[in-house]
């Protein structure tokens, strides 16, 4: 009976014994984004969840080599739970901090695991650095905030000095994840008891977990009614028949042409079947796409201008294609900014001569030129009704795609003007061998092949140029099989004959 019973008394005894926990330990720093940590800044370890008597605890930073503490990592116990409050990390990647306890105590050890982060780091750019107000009035700028930090800036006020002036509306900023930026616009107030003349007013930019930000703005103050005792105001800089306008600003740079990533790119595969009004590409169709690509990726220069202008942006992009060969459908394939818009509804697109594609509203648009020259130039403008930081025409990303490419060829003893071949891969077989290539351009294959369908695919071994297949050794194989098939049953009935024959004759 007891033998019978032991089986269930140990599976009763494992059912009732406590399931075995780990220590809880987290990892905590004020305005750092979860799982993480800012590198540099103190941040806080604290352990607890253990039952007994435990009379000491071990911070372990064997699987954090990037972490320091600069008190002991050693606590005696005097509750029930324990904090390490100096603890500091440079940047680093998938790092675990451990604590364990000792005493009548369990469970005694238990881990986090965190990144450790850059923290925020904040630059600025307003639309405008210089304008005039009267007093007791207001003005208004763009202001554009860039966060090129891995973690999220959180805000936080937003200030002028000196105490003349006033924010007055906007300049209201919401947190700015790490490797983004906002736009705002800002309204400021003169006091009406504000001194006339040239003031500079400082704005302050406060996040809550990073250092301050300042920029300065040039505002002549003038007398409210245009006092004409007041001497007239001039603009810093002076002369030049007049004040000078430093509400426009510029910025040129030289573009780079992306790898095509049309393979992977489905959104992309789709707006360029429906501008060229095409099913659905094959794959020998987009690996040719590919390789066109490649070649006028190389043979395109690319640069972008751009303009912000009061409260209205623009970005110019240009290409100049220097290739020696005409293009059919020249794809400019473009991904937008967020930072420059939020999507494509925002945007008005200038381009002449061209079919304009949304690829999504993200925003990303194809634009395709039907025929593109050799040294032929292809312009495309981008405006949004609001001021940006000029630098976000860094962000912007180019990939080049085609149709086909035309490759003249002109024979010397002719006075043709040259024929145009199709960059589009031609199967051929080679009628005297039987031998099957593929050829980039049908002009390409040479004299005495045959243009076929496929080379992998073929149905029989019948050349085109001979449809009866009478050319063929299969041919002759399979006459030779009707005869030995006809001779094997029609063998027989002439030797009964022949027999039948015989005998009558005897």
């Amino acid at each position: 009976m007891v033998r019978c019973m032991l089986p269930f008394l140990v599976m009763l005894a494992l059912l009732v014994t406590p399931v075995s926990a780990a220590v809880s330990v987290t990892v905590s720093q004020s305005g750092a984004d979860s799982g993480s940590v800012m590198g540099g800044e103190t941040f806080t370890v604290t352990a607890s969840g253990w039952s007994g008597s435990c009379s000491s605890a071990y911070l372990d930073l064997t699987n954090c080599p990037v972490c320091g503490v600069s008190e002991s990592q050693s606590k005696t116990l005097g509750g029930s739970t324990v904090s390490w409050t100096t603890t500091t990390a440079t940047k680093a990647n998938s790092q675990s901090i451990s604590v364990s306890v000792s005493g009548t105590c369990s469970p005694d050890a238990g881990s986090a695991s965190f990144d450790v982060k850059n923290p925020p780091s904040l630059s600025a750019e307003l639309s405008s650095e210089s304008t005039s107000v009267a007093q007791g009035s207001t003005f208004s700028f763009n202001l554009n905030v860039q966060n090129s930090g891995e973690t999220t800036a959180r805000f936080g006020t937003i200030t002028v000095s000196p105490s003349d002036f006033s924010i007055s509306s906007g300049c209201s900023p919401s947190d700015i994840p790490g490797g983004q930026g906002a736009g705002m616009s800002c309204t400021v107030a003169a006091s009406a008891s504000a001194a006339t003349g040239a003031k500079t007013v400082t704005l302050s930019i406060n996040p809550a977990n990073a250092g301050s930000v300042t920029k300065n703005m040039a505002v002549t103050v003038t007398a409210t009614g245009g006092d004409p005792d007041d001497p007239p105001a001039v603009s810093p800089g002076g002369g030049g028949g007049g004040p000078s306008d430093n509400s426009k600003q510029e910025r040129n740079v030289t573009g780079q042409i992306s790898p095509p990533g049309l393979l992977n790119n489905t959104r992309l595969r789709a707006a360029i079947q429906n501008a060229l009004t095409i099913g659905n590409m094959s794959e020998n169709a987009i690996q040719n796409m590919l390789r066109l690509s490649n070649r006028i990726s190389g043979e395109s220069d690319v640069s972008r201008s751009m303009t912000v202008e009061g409260a209205q942006s623009r970005v110019k992009t240009t290409v100049r294609y220097t290739g020696s060969s005409t293009v059919r459908n020249y794809i400019m394939y473009e991904k937008i900014p967020k930072a420059f818009a939020e999507s494509t509804d925002n945007i008005t697109v200038s381009v002449v001569g061209a079919r304009v594609e949304i690829v999504e509203k993200d925003p990303e648009y194809a634009i395709v030129f039907d025929t593109v020259s050799p040294n032929q130039e292809l312009s495309v403008t981008y405006t949004i009704e609001k001021a940006v930081s000029t630098s976000t025409v860094d962000s912007f990303a180019l990939e080049v795609y085609a149709e086909s490419l035309g490759e003249e060829e002109v024979p010397v003893d002719s006075g043709d003007d040259g024929i145009v071949c199709a960059q589009v891969i031609t199967p051929a077989k080679n009628p005297a061998t039987g031998e099957c290539r593929e050829f980039s351009t049908p002009c390409d294959v040479p004299e005495g092949w045959v243009a076929v369908e496929s080379c992998e695919q073929m149905e029989d071994n019948t050349l085109p140029d001979d449809p009866e297949g009478k050319t063929n050794p299969l041919y002759y194989v399979l006459i030779l099989v009707v005869l030995v098939v006809a001779g094997y049953y029609l063998y027989p009935k002439i030797r009964d004959r022949r027999l039948y024959h015989s005998f009558n004759n005897i």
